[in-house]
Formats: structure tokens, C-alpha cells, sequence
């Protein structure tokens, strides 16, 4: 399943949708809903088997938030 939490305004996408059908990839285009994954997420990096880490592009201090925003990383964290 892909999400995507942003409205698509123009007449395409960048995901090629028809492909991603045949692949059987659902998208949906809305609002994460993290907490209903979170307690199968905190199981798997309790087991050692996810680490935080291997999905962590970028940590950044929230005295940083305007330049770090525009980092197209997947995944950004922020500390005080």
C-alpha cells in the first residue's frame, strides 16, 4: 500500500498508476493513520528485527525545521 498525504492538483501523478494496478500496489490519498500500525511497529524493532535507523534519512533540531522540510529524504526526524 502506498499513502499519500497530499492532494493531487495537476491532471497526473508521478506514481505510474496503471502499472502500480497490475502490481496490485493500493494507493490511497489521505491522512496517515500511524496509530493503528504502531503497537506491530514497536514489536518489531522490540524483536531487533526493524531498526530505526535503516529508515532514517535525516535527524534534524526543530531550529532547523525550514531548511530540513525541504530535504526530499523519506523519512525526517526531528529532536528539540
Amino acid at each position: 500500500m502506498l499513502t499519500s498525504v497530499s492532494i493531487h492538483l495537476g491532471a497526473t501523478t508521478a506514481v505510474p498508476l496503471t502499472q502500480a494496478c497490475y502490481c496490485g500496489l493500493t494507493l490511497v490519498t489521505a491522512r496517515a493513520d500511524p496509530r493503528a500500525h504502531l503497537p506491530a511497529v514497536l514489536d518489531c524493532i522490540a524483536c531487533g528485527r526493524l531498526h530505526p535507523g535503516h529508515v532514517t534519512h535525516r535527524v534534524a533540531r526543530f531550529a532547523d525545521a525550514i531548511d530540513a522540510m525541504t530535504d526530499p529524504g523519506p523519512k525526517l526526524i526531528f529532536l528539540p
